[in-house]
C-alpha cells in the first residue's frame, strides 16, 4: 500500500498542474517550491538534529547570485543556476564550518544570525536588489524549450508548473533515499 501512495500522489500532482491556471497554478508553484526548501529543513533537523534557522537566506543568495550572472555577466541558463547554487553552498559552508562545534539554541541563534545578516547587507540594499522593480532574470530556455514562469498569454507556464513539479519528486525521493542510506541511518544515529 505504502508503495503504491507516491505514484498516486505524482498522478494526481500532475492532473493538478494540468487543472488549475492563474493564482492558483502560482500557489501550486510557490507550494511545489517551499517543499524542496522544507526538505533541507528535514535533513538538517529531522535526521541530524540540529536546528538551523538559514535555509531560507541561502535560498535568497541563490536566486540573487542568479540575477546578477545570467542577467549582469549573461552567463546562459544551464550554467547560471548551477553557478547560483554553487555560491550559496560555498556560503553555507562559510557560515556551517564555523557553526559545527555549537548544538542546540546556539547553534540555532548562530544560523538566525546568519540569515538576518544576509538579509540586511544584501536583500535590503536597494543598489544591490534593483529596489521595487527587483532583479531581472532572462526568460531560461533549454534546448528549444521556453521554461519561463509565465506563458506568452500571462499566465503561469504549464513548462515551469511541470518542471518545479518534477524537482520536488526528485528531492523528495533523494532525500527518502537519503534516510534508508548508510549516511542517513549515520545521521540519525
Amino acid at each position: 500500500m505504502l508503495k503504491l501512495r507516491a505514484p498516486v500522489l505524482i498522478v494526481v500532482a500532475v492532473v493538478l498542474c494540468y487543472s488549475v491556471h492563474g493564482g492558483l497554478r502560482y500557489a501550486l508553484i510557490t507550494s511545489m517550491i517551499g517543499v524542496v526548501l522544507a526538505l533541507s529543513i528535514v535533513v538538517v533537523t529531522g535526521y541530524t538534529g540540529m536546528l538551523s534557522l538559514a535555509q531560507f537566506a541561502f535560498a535568497g543568495v541563490a536566486g540573487f547570485m542568479l540575477s546578477k550572472l545570467a542577467f549582469s555577466l549573461h552567463i546562459p541558463f544551464p550554467l547560471s543556476p548551477l553557478l547560483a547554487a554553487l555560491s550559496a553552498t560555498v556560503l553555507g559552508v562559510i557560515i556551517g564550518l564555523p557553526a559545527l562545534r555549537f548544538r542546540g539554541i546556539s547553534l540555532a541563534i548562530i544560523t538566525l544570525a546568519a540569515g538576518a545578516a544576509v538579509s540586511s547587507l544584501a536583500f535590503q540594499n536597494p543598489s544591490l536588489t534593483g529596489g521595487y522593480s527587483g532583479s531581472p532574470i532572462p526568460t531560461p530556455k533549454l534546448f528549444g524549450w521556453n521554461l519561463s514562469i509565465t506563458a506568452p498569454n500571462g499566465d503561469s507556464s504549464l513548462t515551469f508548473t511541470l518542471g518545479c513539479l518534477f524537482l520536488a519528486v526528485l528531492a523528495t525521493l533523494g532525500v527518502a533515499n537519503l534516510r534508508n542510506s548508510n549516511s542517513g541511518r549515520r545521521m540519525l544515529a
